[in-house]
Order: structure tokens, then C-alpha cells, then sequence
């Protein structure tokens, strides 16, 4: 929420026109969803490496060592 929030903050020093807000909030909520899905990846890869290793001999000590 917090990207959406600067991006819809940032955008009302560029559009003057209010056709365009519709568009705004699109482009906002992809800002938003694409920083969202990189900042979180890096923690499901460790999440996933270490449920993947439950059953077999354990390759990973912790999260530092699964990253």
C-alpha cells in the first residue's frame, strides 16, 4: 500500500487531465504489485528450499544457508 500511495502522490504533479486517473490507479497498482512480488521472491526461495528438505538429508542449517 505504501508504493500505490506514492506513486497515486507522485502522479498528481504530472496529470492534469482527470480522463486519465482511471489509467492512474492501473498503473499504480502494477508499480505497487511489482515491488510487492520483488521484494517477497527472495524470502519464499528460502521458505521453499527449506520445507523442500523436511524429508531428506538436510542441505540447508538455516535461512542465510538456503539463500
Amino acid at each position: 500500500f505504501y508504493t500505490y500511495d506514492k506513486v497515486m502522490k507522485s502522479s498528481k504533479n504530472f496529470i492534469i487531465l482527470e480522463q486519465w486517473q482511471n489509467s492512474m490507479h492501473f498503473i499504480a497498482g502494477a508499480i505497487a504489485g511489482s515491488v510487492a512480488t520483488t521484494v517477497s521472491f527472495p524470502f519464499d526461495t528460502v521458505r521453499t528450499r527449506l520445507v523442500a528438505q523436511a524429508h531428506h538429508q538436510p542441505v540447508y542449517k538455516g535461512p542465510l544457508s538456503s539463500y
